[in-house]
Formats: C-alpha cells, sequence, structure tokens
C-alpha cells in the first residue's frame, strides 16, 4: 500500500472529525479511499474512520481546551471503563494510549498533535475490542439517544420525509438527520410496513450530485414491527453534499443499482 496515500487520508479523517472538511478536501478524501480500495481491497476504510472518531473522543475526554459540548450519553463511561476493564493482553496498549495522550504540553489541538494521536486512535481501538465483553451492554448509548445527541450538533436538523404516494406507503412519516462532518446519521420512520428480511430488504440511497451522479448506497435494512423505528445510515461512500434520502424495497442483501419505485424521499433544503 502507499504510505503516503495512507498518510493524507488519515490526515483528512483527522481533519474531518476535529476542524470539518470543506468540498475539496471532501472530493480529495473520496479519492483518496478510491485509490486505496483498487490498490488494495482489504483497505478497510471505515475502520479507519472509526479509529479517528475514537481518538477524538478520548482526546476530547482527556483535554478540554475549552468547556465543550458533553459527549453522547454512555460514551465517555464506555471509553474509560473499556480502557480500565481492558482484557490483560491488552494493557500494554492501554499505557501507551495514555502516554501518547500526555504527549500535549499546550493542550492545543492543532493538526500535528492530532496526527500524533492516530497511533492512540488504533490502540483505543484495539483495547475497546478485546475488552469489549467487559463493558456493560446498557452503558453504550442507544439508537434513540445517540439521534438526540447529534441533533444537538450545531447545523443538524432533522428533514421531514415527504408525504409518500406509493400505494400502501401512504401512512409513513418520519425524518432524516445527517451530520455531514462526522459522515453519520439516522433515520427514523413510523409506520413503515414490516418486511420479511427472507424475501426483500429496505434500502436506502443518498443522492449526491457533488460526488457522482448515481446515488450512494447508505445501507440495507429491515423492519421487524410496527410503529417507530430508528435506523442508522450505513453510507457506503463518504457523502459531499446531500439532496436528497431516498429508500426502496430490493431483493435481500440490496441491490448495487435501484430500479426503484422510491417509496419515501425526504430532499435536502437548498
Amino acid at each position: 500500500m502507499n504510505d503516503t496515500l495512507l498518510a493524507r487520508y488519515r490526515e483528512l479523517l483527522v481533519d474531518q472529525c476535529t476542524v470539518g472538511l470543506d468540498a475539496a478536501a471532501q472530493l480529495e478524501l473520496i479519492k483518496l479511499q478510491r485509490s486505496l480500495t483498487e490498490e488494495s481491497p482489504e483497505f478497510d476504510w471505515q475502520t479507519e474512520a472509526d479509529s479517528i472518531a475514537l481518538a477524538a473522543a478520548a482526546v476530547d475526554r482527556a483535554y478540554p481546551t475549552e468547556p465543550a459540548e458533553p459527549l453522547p450519553a454512555g460514551l465517555d463511561a464506555a471509553v474509560l471503563q473499556a480502557m480500565d476493564n481492558a482484557a490483560e493482553p491488552a494493557g500494554e496498549v492501554v499505557e501507551l494510549s495514555a502516554q501518547q495522550l500526555r504527549r500535549s504540553q499546550s493542550g492545543q489541538r492543532n493538526r500535528a498533535q492530532w496526527l500524533g494521536w492516530y497511533a492512540a486512535a488504533a490502540a483505543l481501538v484495539a483495547v475497546i475490542y478485546l475488552g469489549m465483553e467487559r463493558v456493560p451492554t446498557d452503558s453504550l448509548p442507544s439508537v434513540a439517544e445517540q439521534r438526540a445527541s447529534l441533533l444537538q450538533q450545531a447545523d443538524v436538523e432533522p428533514i421531514a420525509w415527504a408525504p409518500p404516494t406509493v400505494s400502501g406507503y401512504q401512512q409513513v412519516s418520519g425524518d432524516v438527520v445527517w451530520d455531514n462532518a462526522t459522515q453519520q446519521g439516522f433515520m427514523r420512520l413510523v409506520n413503515l410496513p414490516v418486511n420479511d428480511p427472507a424475501k426483500s430488504q429496505y434500502q436506502l440511497w443518498i443522492v449526491d450530485p457533488e460526488r457522482d451522479q448515481h446515488p450512494v448506497d447508505g445501507g440495507v435494512f429491515d423492519v421487524t414491527e410496527s410503529g417507530e423505528v430508528i435506523v442508522p445510515i450505513d453510507s457506503k461512500l463518504p457523502i459531499i453534499s446531500p439532496a436528497a434520502f431516498a429508500i426502496t424495497r430490493e431483493q435481500p442483501g440490496g441491490v448495487v443499482v435501484s430500479a426503484g419505485p422510491l417509496l419515501v424521499v425526504a430532499a435536502v433544503e437548498a
């Protein structure tokens, strides 16, 4: 793998998680992801992104340089408990992470420091994975809590589903919550008909004209009960500027290109 490209990719991930990316940087991130994936099909960009996000949570917890928004409910405790209660083989990794997090003398979170903490991010991920069985599941935030936390972020507003017109789906309502800075989002769906996963699955599509003429796969999901459900968005590619979110019903496992129809759509206001 090209180490120079990988280093730049990680640098952009750090910027995305800490200060945000403009459209040009988002496009560069997308191109680097494509290049790295083509060069090494085993390259796991999602793990790279998750590592940086966990590092950001740990650093914000360790070095709050200014009054900060509280971390999502349960996340702070989960990170700390994972570090404290990790399996014995990860003990040295935990210590290394703490040492690297203490390297800042001034507490200023500049780009160089964030890049220096990338190793701490990877170490922290390993610690959490190795010690996960010791982290009480009730200490982790629920999907509803994660959505509520995302709504507290600046410039994040719910985008309502337009009244559906497809037969059998007219009663569906709800909204989409999406934060482009963290590439995280959730769908809230009320009265979406229950599906049989063995026969069909719902699939989300994200329309982003700035990155591609084709909608981006936002993940497949199932609805197993009537009423309200909240589904995390699983975008398969970084999103630059979403214009709309749409749901189709596809074969199990989803499809690469959908023939429709669009069951429910949420358009982002310009």
